[in-house]
């Protein structure tokens, strides 16, 4: 088990020292690191107990970065890229966890229209991700539907962002598309078999549902 506490880095200054140290949450440390754990015991593809060091070095670093340590400057981002493909549950709880020592930075806001619709729809994307982690701890079949919706607003998130970036090929947020229409699909079919009030029209539209890739 990691070691979380920061005792001395000698490119830290001590003000930031103290400032970690005060501001350091067990709980919140220790929720992403089960959560990373279960992760990894279930997909050995992940790499393992090496896998899971060099992630919780980067949560360090990450925490260390926003009590204001310089030369930890992107570990953040680092961070996030090597999660974010893994689990939106455990993103949420990074975020969670980096908040205790400051707030994240926004960047300025951005000039075009849609520069600044895909800023919000990034913010958007963050409490999204932290109600996923949420409704997937509800062990219930409503807990399930609500999961199933969160999961559908998230990747309808994902969608709308891809497809304001002329980067992207259509193939993404239609990926993500399916992704969204697969998880309402679940919800549905969940639903209709705890006798929730769907339209029979819809559950049957839902079991037919085409995909939105060829």
């Amino acid at each position: 088990m990691m070691t979380q506490s920061v005792k001395s880095y000698t490119n830290i200054p001590a003000k930031v020292y103290e400032h970690y140290n005060t501001r350091y949450n067990n709980y919140t440390y220790r929720l992403f690191e089960a959560k990373l754990l279960k992760l990894i015991a279930h997909s050995p593809a992940y790499g393992g107990h090496a896998f899971a060091h060099t992630t919780l070095n980067l949560l360090i670093d990450a925490s260390l970065e926003r009590s204001g340590a310089t030369f930890y400057a992107g570990a953040e981002v680092s961070l996030m890229q090597l999660i974010r493909p893994i689990s939106a549950d455990l993103v949420a709880l990074a975020r969670q966890h980096l908040e205790n020592f400051a707030p994240s930075t926004r960047p300025e806001r951005p000039q075009s229209e849609t520069d600044y619709a895909l800023y919000e729809i990034l913010y958007a994307q963050e409490s999204v991700e932290l109600a996923v982690c949420r409704t997937s701890e509800v062990h219930s079949w409503r807990g399930r539907v609500a999961y199933a919706w969160v999961s559908a607003a998230l990747s309808l998130l994902h969608a709308a962002a891809a497809v304001l970036v002329e980067s992207h090929y259509d193939s993404y947020p239609l990926e993500k598309l399916d992704q969204a229409m697969n998880s309402l699909r679940s919800a549905a079919l969940e639903g209709q078999a705890q006798h929730f009030a769907f339209a029979a029209d819809f559950v049957t539209w839902m079991r037919q549902l085409v995909k939105a890739r060829d």
